[in-house]
């Protein structure tokens, strides 16, 4: 969260980019481009716990296996943020 709220306008125009020509690459299997989180709960039975940080955001898609999930995912801008990031 730092990293983007540092970076400059052309960072920030380049990473857009990247995200729209992504969610472009994904036609028909796009449900909903999703959001970012600025906090995030878990909740459960025992209580709740704060994974802001954890968990950013989401996005949907739908897929006919979930190794065609993963195969729309492999070229993903957010893989590429820092070392680290996660799906």
């Amino acid at each position: 969260m730092a990293k983007m709220q540092s970076a400059s306008a052309e960072e920030m125009k380049a990473g857009e980019k990247a995200w729209m020509d992504w969610f472009g690459s994904t036609g028909d299997a796009l449900v909903d481009m999703g959001e970012y989180f600025s906090t995030a709960v878990r909740l459960t039975t025992g209580g709740e716990e704060d994974i802001t940080g954890k968990v950013t955001g989401y996005t949907i898609i739908k897929a006919e296996s979930m190794e065609a999930a993963k195969k729309l995912f492999e070229n993903h801008p957010h893989l590429t943020w820092f070392e680290g990031c996660a799906i």
